[in-house]
């Protein structure tokens, strides 16, 4: 796994702050960003709830580079980016949270904190800083990415991971908000996890998502008819995956895809438990 520095200026307008949370899950812990040309900025995602060496880093950058935070943006709900938001606003700023609304916002902050954003709304930063809103579901039902303009660089929150895939909680939503991803060839990803990316990445990310619906086809006509578990058992064969966690991911995976197979007319879902082939060719 790449070295991440805990602070790193990556462009004149970013700088990445690491969210101290390291795990196999988090990766290198969740990526949070100041952004902003001038001595006001906006912090993308808050990292997780009661993380005291991330507050301490965030306040020192702060300090440190004579900045102040006008407001918090962020990808979406799960905890580990929005879960650091109530902390921020009681030790750093009191400032909006902008985000797509979810209702599962409230398990971390005040639902009456939340500022709601729209599809392409524009945040000017600064005159010379402006963050266009993508809502690109998939990963979530509520994630955004945030498009710099003036960089043509992406934040893409979960969507994107760096030096790992994602997961995503629609499959069919997931493969459409990647194909958006890539009509803007951003020049820089910069991920909720991991390293930054580039274009490039967004080709290997759809090219693996349509390679693993081959293997859960290619599973479902060797089983003929069975469970999730069984499918994905098949399917993930040459991952050889054990951690209890990963199995579950790869089963929700497998899961969506033959929602997704069954909407195709692909697969057909036999009693609720069961997923049967349909007999068809697959289509690419």
């Amino acid at each position: 796994m790449t070295t991440l520095a805990s602070v790193q200026r990556l462009s004149s307008r970013v700088m990445r702050i690491l969210g101290h949370n390291p795990g196999p899950m988090t990766l290198q812990g969740t990526n949070t960003y100041l952004v902003g040309g001038t001595s006001e900025v906006v912090l993308v995602d808050a990292g997780e709830a009661n993380n005291q060496d991330y507050l301490s880093t965030l306040r020192r950058t702060l300090a440190e580079e004579r900045m102040t935070i006008k407001g918090i943006i962020v990808t979406h709900w799960h905890g580990d980016h929005i879960g650091g938001c109530r902390d921020v606003l009681r030790e750093v700023a009191p400032v909006p949270v902008l985000k797509v609304p979810h209702e599962r916002d409230g398990d971390c902050v005040e639902t009456s904190w939340v500022t709601p954003v729209t599809h392409n709304q524009e945040i000017a930063v600064d005159p010379d800083t402006t963050l266009r809103i993508l809502h690109l579901p998939g990963h979530s039902t509520d994630s955004i990415s945030l498009h710099l303009l003036e960089e043509n660089s992406i934040f893409v929150g979960d969507t994107i991971l760096g030096g790992s895939s994602g997961t995503f909680d629609n499959y069919t939503s997931y493969m459409r908000s990647l194909h958006s991803l890539r009509t803007l060839s951003p020049s820089t990803l910069y991920t909720g996890h991991g390293p930054v990316e580039t274009l490039d990445t967004i080709d290997k990310y759809i090219s693996h998502r349509q390679k693993r619906e081959r293997l859960v086809v290619d599973a479902l006509k060797e089983c003929g008819e069975g469970s999730v578990g069984e499918i994905r058992d098949i399917a993930y064969r040459a991952d050889n995956l054990t951690n209890p966690m990963l199995l579950f991911q790869a089963g929700e995976i497998v899961r969506m895809m033959l929602v997704k197979l069954a909407v195709d007319g692909l697969a057909v879902n036999v009693d609720g438990g069961h997923w049967k082939w349909n007999g068809k060719l697959p289509s690419n």
